[in-house]
C-alpha cells in the first residue's frame, strides 16, 4: 500500500524548472507565430485570389482557421493524456513540416502589385516565377520561367 501511495505522490509532483522551460517555449513560439504567420492568414488569400473570389476565400480561410482552433483546443488535452509529452514533439515536427512546405510551395508576393501577382500566378510554375527579382513581365521571357 505504501509503495502505491509513493508512486501516486511521485506522479503528481512536477519540477518547476520544466514548467518554466515549457512556459517560455510556449511564449517564444506564440510570439514568433504571431509576427510571422498571423498576417499571412489574410494577406495570402487577398493576393492570390481573383477579385470575384476574395470574399469567398477569406470566408473559407476563417472557417478552416476556426475548425483547426477547435481541434487544437479540444484534442490537445486528449492527446496529452494519451501520449503524454510525445504530443509536444509531434506538434513541433508538424510545425517544421509546415515551414518546409511554405518554403518550397509559397509564392513570394512582397513588393509586387496585384497585376504583377496575377502574372506570377498565371505562370506554369508560380513559385519559381515569384522568386525572380524582376518586377515586370516585360523584363522576363517565358523560357526563363
Amino acid at each position: 500500500m505504501q509503495g502505491e501511495v509513493d508512486k501516486q505522490t511521485k506522479a503528481n509532483t512536477f519540477d518547476p524548472a520544466v514548467g518554466k522551460a515549457a512556459l517560455s517555449t510556449y511564449f517564444l513560439f506564440s510570439f514568433t507565430f504571431m509576427f510571422s504567420y498571423t498576417p499571412l492568414q489574410t494577406v495570402v488569400p487577398v493576393e492570390s485570389l481573383e477579385t470575384t473570389l476574395r470574399a469567398k476565400g477569406l470566408g473559407l480561410g476563417s472557417v478552416i482557421s476556426g475548425m483547426m482552433g477547435f481541434l487544437n483546443q479540444f484534442c490537445g488535452p486528449i492527446a496529452l493524456k494519451n501520449i503524454g509529452y510525445g504530443y509536444v514533439y509531434f506538434f513541433a515536427a508538424w510545425d517544421i513540416i509546415e515551414a518546409i512546405g511554405w518554403y518550397f510551395l509559397g509564392v513570394e508576393g512582397q513588393g509586387r502589385t496585384l497585376e504583377e501577382l496575377a502574372w506570377v500566378y498565371d505562370q506554369p510554375n508560380p513559385v519559381k516565377a515569384s522568386q525572380k527579382v524582376v518586377r515586370s513581365r516585360e523584363d522576363v521571357s517565358e523560357e526563363e520561367l
